[in-house]
């Protein structure tokens, strides 16, 4: 039991970190767009 939830933190902790990456990715990409025009 333990050790599934010590999976389920990182889980959790990864899929975070994937959603802010992903939204830092979003907003450079917007920054560049706004640039380009």
């Amino acid at each position: 039991m333990l050790i599934f939830q010590g999976v389920d933190k990182i889980y959790r902790t990864n899929k975070e970190t994937a959603y802010a990456v992903m939204l830092t990715q979003s907003d450079m990409l917007h920054h560049s767009m706004s640039a380009v025009e």
